[in-house]
């Protein structure tokens, strides 16, 4: 083994031990636990049944939505896919405390549609559904468009010539094609909506609404009871596990789409079914996903001049300070796991290093952070200095993509390079610096904006760890909702909205 090898070896051993410890930790507690805490168990039963259900319905509700507006986008010819394609990527990193606020002002009693209907109510059933998805209908819409754009329409051709009609034609034949997908996408955003926190503790209105995500943030900021959130995230990892190995690996869900220059088998056969088409699309679209970005910018825009500009300067130069912190640090772990699944020897070791990084994707930062104080509480300490407590769980959040990145990036680099470089006598560390570096700048700097992206999106760390009064643009903005400062809230929301996508964009740039 070579010397960068074993090095790199070692970190991402360390890493991997430091993430996978705790969660043991919460196994190897859960019958000790439950022998020892004396709880309501029917509260525990329901908190576990109701966010399993919100999670399968709002997979379901997300699944109709996002799969029909891929079939509509990709198999017959509707204006602005482009426009939907581009949003359906924004909407998924958007921090949820953004989409929340603007739910509650487009939905709540006195929003632009809720108005219209007060006796519904957003705070609820509603509220959650509606939440999950603008978030996770891009998820089925981006996975289940690839499928629908990569097969081949021979086969429903031949059906077609045999007189079957194009619903039989659809189940028979293109549904098949998709079906891996669509499963695929159903299990990801099960996870998704199981890890839910932010829609379920803004958006459920009460106790009746409580998942174990909020119980555990519950348990450990309100109640102080670390055993009773140890028992919680045994639970609700649990799950994530299980829905983690039907979903495969998350790596696959592609963002980018190509064009596909052939017949459209299912286009609308006449001009008054094709505009039909259109306004059903785009009317469901706007209300789902445009409106409340709409109106985020609408009232956030007018009410910035609320706030103090000193206020704004300090809070984005903390932000992007643990920003920075997060992304160094997931960067690296995640090149050193991709350049050890590149060029380790022993095929049994990439699968293992490649399904460990990819695993953190079905790990809260809430259950991860209920995981490291009940096996280390001294990290409650590193909340306070430097937020490393925060560093290391939003860290571990972003490997997954970033591990993506270069694993693709490594992947691309043709064999034919290494020999040639090892035949000029060229050592490991040469080949490193002065080959593959060259090589990964854009992806380095890809996962760099990546992790400063989902660190500034994230607040469930920094509620468990954050106690020295500092605040992220996102902390801002679920205090000044705590306080009804709805105003304010919305132009701290338009703010963190405009400096995600300022990073949205230079991703985008560095990456073509």
């Amino acid at each position: 083994m070579n010397k960068i090898l074993f090095v790199f070896s070692i970190i991402s051993g360390a890493a991997l031990v430091l993430f996978i410890l705790p969660l043991l930790n919460l196994f190897t507690q859960f019958l000790t636990i439950t022998n020892s805490l004396h709880e309501d168990w029917a509260v525990l039963l329901r908190i576990t049944f109701f966010t399993c259900e919100q999670a399968l319905l709002s997979s379901f509700v997300a699944g109709v939505f996002g799969c029909a507006l891929a079939f509509i986008c990709f198999e017959t010819r509707v204006v602005g896919v482009k426009v939907i394609a581009i949003l359906s990527h924004v909407t998924f990193f958007l921090p949820a405390l953004i989409v929340a606020l603007a739910i509650v002002g487009v939905w709540g009693n006195h929003g632009w549609v809720g108005k219209f209907f007060p006796e519904s109510g957003v705070y609820g059933w509603l509220g959650i559904l509606l939440g999950h998805l603008f978030f996770n209908f891009s998820v089925y819409f981006r996975l289940v468009g690839q499928s629908l754009l990569e097969s081949e329409k021979s086969e429903e051709k031949v059906a077609l010539s045999l007189g079957a009609n194009r619903w039989t034609v659809f189940w028979s034949v293109t549904f098949q094609k998709i079906k891996k997908s669509v499963i695929q996408s159903f299990f990801l955003v099960f996870i998704y909506c199981l890890s839910s926190f932010v829609i379920i503790l803004i958006l459920g209105g009460g106790p009746r609404f409580t998942s174990l995500e909020v119980a555990i943030y519950q348990a450990i900021k309100v109640d102080f009871n670390l055993k009773l959130a140890a028992l919680l995230a045994s639970i609700q990892l649990l799950f994530c596990f299980v829905a983690h190995l039907f979903s495969g690996t998350a790596s696959e869900v592609r963002i980018g789409f190509r064009p596909r220059l052939q017949e459209l088998i299912y286009q609308c056969r006449t001009g008054v079914g094709e505009k039909l088409v259109f306004a059903v699309t785009w009317f469901f679209f706007c209300l789902v996903v445009l409106l409340p970005m709409i109106y985020l910018f609408v009232k956030g825009g007018t009410s910035i001049s609320k706030l103090s500009p000193n206020d704004i300067l300090g809070t984005l130069k903390f932000s992007i300070l643990l920003g920075l912190k997060v992304a160094i640090v997931s960067s690296f772990l995640a090149f050193s796991s991709a350049y050890l699944a590149r060029h380790f020897r022993s095929e049994k070791v990439k699968r293992w290093v490649s399904f460990l990084s990819i695993l953190p994707v079905a790990v809260s930062n809430m259950v991860f952070g209920a995981a490291l104080l009940t096996w280390a509480p001294s990290f409650r300490d590193l909340g306070s200095e430097g937020l490393w407590g925060v560093v290391v769980i939003q860290a571990l959040s972003a490997l997954p993509l970033s591990f993506r990145i270069f694993s693709e990036s490594f992947s691309k680099i043709e064999n034919e390079i290494y020999f040639s470089a090892k035949s000029l006598g060229a050592s490991h560390s040469q080949l490193l610096t002065q080959v593959e570096l060259p090589m990964l700048k854009k992806s380095i700097a890809s996962s760099i904006v990546t992790g400063l992206g989902i660190s500034l999106g994230e607040v469930g760390a920094l509620l468990l760890f954050e106690s020295s009064g500092n605040a992220t643009f996102s902390i801002w903005l679920f205090r000044l909702m705590g306080k009804y400062q709805f105003g304010e809230a919305n132009a701290v929301g338009v703010l963190l909205l405009f400096t995600m996508v300022c990073i949205f964009l230079v991703k985008e740039s560095w990456e073509h």
